[in-house]
């Protein structure tokens, strides 16, 4: 066996052949890195396209860019998005990706991601008509414990999730966003401050202050409630029924701008944004849990053009892409250039 010779210091003092020898060995641990199981490291975001053949293929490419692998998944319905706008928090707080299912039944896509990563555990948010018993029984055949997260409505599905997470994390705040269909990017968009100090998220409806946010704000007693969206999203009658000691209202004139105020608000020096389109937001449904993880947030272009502000915001930075081109075309990716 090759071996050092007496009191080398370095590989070339290498004696081949010389059998047992005394050797010192002088190890710079300056630059060493914290490793954590199942993570990858943030230098990872060196930009491009994060895209699949549909929404549930492109939720396993975020996957697979950040998760090496995974104790538990996040499994949110690719139909109906409201469940997985709330669940970035409790994603984040368990080391989880969110992967996407149709109602009926789990996509090849999504089932070979669960085994990749080696998850023992599903998370399933929503009830039957978002995931179906049928998908569920899918994932217990390949011997997958199952566990699901669902109320009565969407807006008790939220309200339960943020008590998990405020278990998990402990956090005096909350966020609150609108649970009415269509108006999901603004609540995208907030998963970055949310998962970056595991803030839970509920909903609330435009004009009135859903009772089950109202029950847990009166429980809790937050520090701080933070309202996602303009008055025409969530009126000021909703943020004066809420107790709290303090109330902060997000909101630019547009979804694009809102996004871009929430991205300077949540990683003001960050060198990589992720970009998806404003108005077909799904395929950036399972980025809100690896925002933290990237230490970047998400930001709103249209589908052939971008706004001057994320141009700005831009400048400088890697740039990943969420979606396909009929999402987010090239000529986007050219603008930032």
């Amino acid at each position: 066996m090759d071996s050092m010779k007496n009191n080398a210091e370095s590989y070339d003092k290498i004696v081949k052949g010389s059998g047992k020898q005394n050797a010192k060995f002088i190890f710079d641990w300056s630059a060493a890195k914290q490793y954590k199981e199942g993570e990858q490291e943030a230098t990872n975001n060196s930009g491009g396209r994060l895209a699949g053949s549909d929404r549930y293929e492109t939720s396993t490419k975020i996957s697979q860019k950040y998760f090496d692998k995974a104790d538990t998944v996040v499994l949110a319905s690719g139909k109906n998005t409201v469940d997985a706008l709330v669940s970035a928090s409790y994603a984040d707080a368990k080391k989880s990706p969110i992967l996407l299912s149709k109602v009926s039944d789990v996509p090849a896509s999504v089932k070979a991601e669960i085994l990749r990563l080696g998850a023992k555990n599903v998370v399933i948010v929503g009830g039957n008509a978002s995931i179906s018993a049928q998908a569920e029984n899918e994932l217990k055949a390949m011997g997958i414990s199952t566990r699901r997260i669902a109320g009565s409505s969407r807006y008790e599905t939220s309200a339960i999730l943020a008590q998990e997470v405020k278990n998990l994390t402990g956090s005096d705040k909350l966020i609150l966003i609108t649970g009415q269909d269509k108006k999901e990017a603004d609540a995208l968009t907030v998963s970055s401050i949310a998962t970056k100090s595991g803030i839970p998220v509920m909903m609330t409806k435009a004009n009135e202050l859903d009772s089950n946010a109202k029950a847990k704000i009166n429980s809790w007693n937050p520090s701080q409630v933070i309202v996602v969206g303009g008055k025409s999203t969530i009126s000021d009658g909703v943020m004066d029924q809420i107790s709290a000691k303090s109330k902060t209202r997000i909101a630019g004139a547009t979804r694009f701008e809102t996004a871009a105020m929430i991205a300077k608000e949540a990683y003001p020096s960050s060198k990589h944004l992720f970009v998806t389109n404003g108005y077909k937001a799904v395929d950036a449904l399972a980025a809100g849990a690896v925002t933290k993880r990237a230490k970047s947030p998400i930001v709103l272009v249209g589908s052939n053009s971008s706004t001057n502000e994320v141009k700005k915001l831009a400048s400088g930075k890697a740039i990943t892409i969420l979606g396909g081109t009929s999402t987010v075309s090239d000529k986007v990716i050219e603008e930032f250039k």
